[in-house]
């Protein structure tokens, strides 16, 4: 969302920005023609809550609904009464267009309803390939002293994206197969921007594939090295194993580099292959080794209860993420997102998919599983003792975070019932 209304005002069309997650949404609507709300899987409800009591006191504004759900979740959306238009895939140009154009038919990238409030796509828009053509996010209209994570080196802390799309096949995932990247220099210049306009202290590059391209992501470290850019960096999204060597992680720490994820979400050989994540666990065993040599913190990222799963597939996710011997681990229920393969292959029942509970605690509720809903819970809440109770871990953690930061850890972890 930031990135779309630093690029509607880099077109004159003044834009405000409220992020719910740190504001309170205390927002006089009537100075607004169109309200716009980015959603994913976490604020679908309280979003939906929020457009519906907005169209009750004001009935005439336009409500836009944007973020990566729509993509194959769209018609959910657009089936809402109080929902205008749903953006499909990127929202730069699409939403620009939506302000500007009288005609929504002629809107590449969007679902709207006609005259009848039957929905309507206006067609597929083309992607954009040259993303250094879009301004840097604005930043400043958020306050970013109020954003944290608790892993982290420093505070005040961001986010960066530096390319779209991902060209892997793994079955859970829903995006765009078309990788795309900004440039070297684009990088390297948003990067020294958020340090020195806006006092960021460490950064935490969100791709899905920061290091497909080893070339660029070279060039971006040594960016950083040259300009002499004092910056903490981690990679907490996670790397593919198979598309980062050794070398480039050791240039990765000289550029400030602090953590990196791994995501084998399994220990498995059967689920590792059905998933198609297409590297073996040997080779994030070597990764793992690597990131040590450097002191590169590591980050393990696991997903539980695949459908074909017993407990002995569980077992094995658990085993492996001990001997793979991270600095941190997260274990996930699984989440079918539609138009997945994982999603064809598991028979929904008709519940809301979107309750209170975490993606660490229990599952939603599908058939032609192997495990239950209490025997997963069960068992990511023994993967989380399994890796956090032992004293030489809890002494690596301390020595990593802030008390404080722990605090929030341990809160998390008893909130949402992982422990």
């Amino acid at each position: 969302m930031l990135g779309i209304a630093s690029f509607l005002e880099s077109k004159n069309i003044p834009t405000d920005v409220v992020d719910c997650y740190v504001q309170k949404l205390n927002v006089d609507y009537s100075e607004y023609d169109v309200i716009c709300f980015a959603v994913n899987i976490s604020n679908l409800t309280n979003t939906l809550d929020t457009i519906k009591l907005i169209k009750q006191s004001y009935p005439d504004k336009k409500i836009v609904v944007g973020g990566p759900q729509t993509l194959n979740k769209g018609q959910f959306y657009i089936n809402q009464k109080d929902i205008d238009a749903v953006i499909i895939g990127e929202g730069e140009f699409t939403l620009y267009e939506y302000l500007t154009i009288s005609d929504k038919t002629r809107v590449a990238g969007l679902l709207i309803k006609d005259a009848d409030g039957k929905p309507f796509y206006t067609g597929n828009r083309k992607l954009t390939f040259n993303l250094d053509i879009f301004p840097f996010p604005a930043l400043d209209k958020v306050p970013l002293n109020k954003y944290n994570m608790p892993v982290k080196q420093a505070h005040p802390i961001s986010s960066l994206v530096t390319s779209r799309g991902c060209p892997s096949k793994c079955i859970f995932c829903f995006h765009s197969p078309v990788w795309r990247q900004s440039s070297a220099e684009h990088v390297i210049n948003e990067i020294e921007w958020q340090v020195n306009e806006l006092g960021v202290k460490e950064i935490c590059i969100n791709d899905d594939n920061f290091t497909l391209n080893r070339q660029r992501a070279w060039d971006i470290c040594e960016g950083i090295i040259k300009r002499n850019i004092d910056v903490n960096i981690q990679l907490k999204n996670g790397i593919r194993v198979d598309k980062v060597d050794r070398e480039l992680l050791g240039k990765l720490k000289q550029a400030g580099v602090w953590l990196v994820a791994v995501a084998p979400e399994t220990g498995s050989l059967e689920t590792l292959e059905k998933i198609k994540k297409d590297f073996t666990l040997d080779r994030v065993k070597k990764v793992v080794g690597w990131c040590k040599e450097f002191d590169l913190t590591t980050y393990g990222l696991f997903m539980i209860g695949f459908p074909w799963e017993t407990r002995n597939h569980v077992e094995q996710t658990i085993k492996f993420s001990q001997e793979l011997d991270t600095d941190f681990c997260q274990f996930t229920r699984i989440y079918p997102m539609e138009n997945t393969p994982l999603y064809e292959m598991m028979n929904l029942r008709p519940i809301n998919e979107f309750g209170e509970d975490g993606f660490q605690h229990g599952t939603t509720k599908y058939d032609g599983m192997k495990l239950g809903e209490e025997e997963i819970a069960g068992l990511i809440k023994k993967a989380f003792k399994s890796v956090y109770f032992k004293p030489k871990k809890a002494l690596r953690i301390i020595k990593t975070l802030s008390f404080l930061d722990i605090y929030y850890l341990a809160k998390y972890a008893m909130i949402s019932s992982s422990m």
